[in-house]
């Protein structure tokens, strides 16, 4: 290769110069290597560090990366060394893992399914025209019933052999072509095209298609318009960053594990649920799940999507316009950048939420970790409140486990109980537990003059408020009650003077998910994302494709996976429109 020739020289005197410097350290310290002392392991070890930050100093590390070319890489760094040096490593945090994205395509998606096919006869529109088409063998043509809306036909071929099948004198079909009115005189957009690409045929219903089955009698094509618009931003590059992604349309009968993201759009409950065990089982391996589909309550129920651990918000929304907003967690910020690597513009984000669902991954119903929220839509959670508008005078000595406080003989109010009503957590209905009101402070004077008051809550319901996280919760203080989180909070300053008023104040924030993100199966690295199916715009298309290279992970292997003592790491970073940070961790053998 040419970039070895060019960095040959380099090399030498990149070596000589580390040779000068370490020799140069040794005089400055006035200290000399121990006889005993394995001088060639530290020169590879030095040599393999600086050779590392040197590729990365000069640009040329970042110009592997952005092309993906971790081979050049390898080339590079071996032919950098005298050593005989043999590199492999991983590239974390890039887009560059080579992937295979499933599109699920079941039989309730109109477009998938079988086309009759028949010989080229005498007559046909092509007639002896189809001389481009290189075969010894029968033609095959689409039924006039299956021509497209302008008596254009698809026309199939065994090519042996130029492509799979060779010379092993079997007629299987294995190509296809498209007259387009052009009279058979097929352009590059009009064919060949194989088993398992993607073509477009303005047909019966203007789609674009997967060949999944050519025979002598049939054909079958998979639907494949939203694979086909996410492929297109798949191919491009992102941050100046070439990316290898491979799409493919499939059915759940077939063999998951070779897909690293499956994607399903539009299916319905019971599709899922028939395959209910084999997602579970794709998703506790690894697996990774996007859907593209609104959610109905009754679909959270039962089934996969149950299994799924997505909750239903039972609530209604103060505003009815969503506008999208990455929330700033450290997830969401790796798919903005990766948006923003594709040039993407947050403010055309046309996602709506598709349902009241929300991931609930902490059990507070709303995340502290969201992926991208709409910004102006946001549930009424008042009805989550648990307030007490009138809780009554009580006697601290038969409450025991109160806190103690000086306060208690300034008057009946410095001491008060009442019982709240809290929603349960994975049902319908409330669940009650009774609360003292208390005064605080160590000096009567203290008392009258700053009116501090905490609640305690009795969980275990043993009449005793001394237990582990009963309280007290001051004003502002946060806790947790049916797996939700709440703050002690004392709607004005005549309840703190009085006693009688009391609140439980759900605390997050009820902003609508736009993306819901589980980890229910992230022990086993499984992930499920959900958004809204809608007739998406190209910003839509940008994000989407983001999440899915966000859930690929990018751990890129290259070079033999054989273990090594010496190692080094360079860190560094592409930046463009946006900064993507990079890790390259480099394995030495000899």
């Amino acid at each position: 290769m040419v970039i070895g020739k060019k960095r040959k020289g380099v090399g030498y005197i990149i070596e000589a110069m580390l040779a000068i410097i370490t020799l140069f350290i040794f005089a400055l310290g006035n200290t000399a290597p121990e006889p005993s002392q394995n001088w060639s392991n530290f020169q590879i070890e030095t040599t393999a560090n600086d050779l590392g930050q040197t590729l990365k100093i000069t640009g040329d590390m970042q110009s592997f990366m952005k092309r993906d070319d971790t081979e050049s890489l390898q080339y590079a760094v071996e032919e950098l060394s005298s050593e005989q040096l043999k590199v492999s490593g991983t590239v974390e945090n890039l887009p560059l893992k080579e992937s295979t994205i499933g599109f699920n395509t079941s039989s309730n998606v109109p477009g998938s399914q079988p086309f009759d096919l028949e010989r080229v006869e005498n007559g046909d529109q092509c007639s002896d025209d189809l001389e481009e088409i290189e075969t010894k063998e029968p033609i095959l043509r689409t039924v006039q019933e299956n021509s497209g809306k302008y008596g254009e036909r698809i026309y199939v071929a065994d090519t042996d052999p130029d492509v799979t099948g060779g010379f092993d004198n079997t007629l299987d079909y294995d190509s296809l072509w498209i007259d387009n009115q052009s009279t058979c005189q097929f352009s590059t957009s009009e064919g060949p095209y194989y088993l398992d690409e993607i073509f477009e045929w303005t047909g019966p219903t203007d789609r674009s298609f997967d060949i999944k089955k050519l025979d002598q009698n049939q054909m079958v094509l998979h639907r494949a318009d939203i694979p086909t618009d996410i492929r297109e931003v798949l191919a491009e590059d992102v941050n100046g960053i070439r990316t290898t992604q491979r799409v493919d349309t499939t059915k759940l009968n077939t063999d998951l594990s070779i897909y690293d993201v499956l994607v399903f759009s539009r299916e319905s409950e019971d599709y899922l649920n028939n395959y209910r065990s084999k997602l579970k089982d794709y998703l506790e391996n690894g697996g990774r799940i996007m859907l593209l589909m609104d959610i109905e309550r009754s679909e959270l129920n039962t089934g996969f999507l149950d299994d799924s651990g997505l909750k239903w918000i039972d609530m209604s929304k103060e505003k009815n316009v969503d506008s999208a907003l990455f929330t700033g967690s450290r997830n969401s910020e790796k798919i903005e950048t990766y948006f923003k690597g594709l040039e993407g513009d947050t403010s055309q984000i046309s996602l709506r939420t598709g349902g009241k669902v929300v991931a609930s991954n902490s059990g507070t119903m709303f995340d502290q970790k969201q992926l991208m929220t709409s910004s102006d839509r946001i549930y009424d959670t008042d009805d989550w409140n648990a307030t007490n508008w009138n809780m009554q005078p009580a006697n601290p000595q038969t409450n025991p486990g109160h806190p103690e406080s000086a306060c208690y003989s300034t008057g009946s109010d410095a001491f008060t109980e009442g019982t709240f009503e809290f929603p349960l957590h994975q049902q319908p209905g409330t669940v009650s537990y009774n609360v003292i009101n208390t005064e605080m402070g160590n000096s009567v004077t203290v008392c009258n003059e700053e009116n501090a008051r905490a609640l305690s809550i009795d969980f275990d319901r043993d009449g005793d408020y001394g237990d582990e996280r009963e309280g007290p919760y001051l004003n502002g203080e946060t806790l947790e009650v049916e797996n939700k989180s709440y703050r002690a909070f004392f709607p004005d300053t005549q309840s703190l003077e009085d006693g009688d008023v009391a609140m439980f104040d759900f605390m997050p924030e009820g902003k609508a998910e736009l993306i819901n993100y589980r980890t229910s199966f992230e022990d086993q690295n499984g992930q499920l994302v959900r958004i809204d199916y809608q007739n998406y715009d190209e910003a839509d298309y940008k994000l989407i494709s983001s999440l899915i290279y966000w859930l690929e992970g990018h751990n890129k292997q290259f070079g033999s996976e054989k273990s090594s003592s010496i190692g080094t790491k360079v860190v560094g970073g592409i930046s463009d429109t946006t900064y993507i940070p990079y890790k390259v961790s480099l394995r030495w053998t000899r």
